[in-house]
């Protein structure tokens, strides 16, 4: 009778637990309210200063997250969203941000050396004065995001999207722009000198 009964309370426990119905301890560390894991949901917490060193999370839903001077050293961020999000001032040196949204965003004062960068969404994202020199962003979104005296000397924009971006003053030196769609960026000031412009859409005016 009594192992009965421990065999139907078992069972109805796990039933419980797999509907949702309450939060049991998965192992993953919690900071703030935030689960550091894959497919986890951030939106709006604070991590501000945080150090989420080769952090796991993929698929991360993060919109309006604080992550100000946080440490994402070479972090996973695969796939996550971080719309809205406060990034300024944070360590993202060799992040895996393939596929990663950071539409409206601020990044200014942000480290992103060495990224692992591909389809990256930038949309009305804050990158004025970044240094971005040397970084490949390869199909890269940069639809409207400011960029104005951004350092992106030596990078590799092949294929990407710059429409309606501001690159006033900007360091475009040596860069890859093949294929790039610059219709409507701001680039007054802009540094070219050197840039493979091939078959770029929107420099005409600038290249002559």
């Amino acid at each position: 009778m009594r192992t009965s009964l421990r065999t139907f309370l078992a069972v109805l426990v796990l039933a419980v637990v797999s509907a949702g119905c309450f939060d049991v301890d998965d192992g993953f560390p919690s900071i703030n309210g935030c689960k550091i894991k894959a497919n986890t949901q951030c939106e709006d917490k604070d991590l501000s200063g945080e150090d989420l060193t080769q952090a796991q999370l993929l698929n991360g839903q993060m919109s309006g997250i604080d992550l100000s001077d946080a440490n994402l050293t070479q972090a996973q961020l695969l796939n996550a969203n971080f719309t809205g999000a406060n990034l300024s001032g944070a360590d993202l040196t060799q992040a895996s941000i393939q596929n990663t949204v950071f539409d409206e965003a601020d990044l200014r004062g942000a480290t992103l050396t060495q990224v692992a960068s591909n389809n990256t969404r930038f949309r009305d994202a804050d990158l004025r004065g970044n240094d971005l020199s040397n970084i490949e962003f390869l199909n890269a979104d940069f639809r409207d995001a400011q960029l104005a005296s951004a350092d992106l000397s030596g990078v590799s924009l092949q294929n990407a999207d710059l429409t309606g971006a501001d690159l006033t003053g900007a360091d475009l030196s040596d860069a890859d722009l093949l294929n790039a769609d610059f219709t409507g960026a701001k680039l007054a000031g802009a540094n070219l000198d050197g840039a493979n412009t091939q078959n770029t859409i929107g420099l005409q005016a600038v290249t002559g």
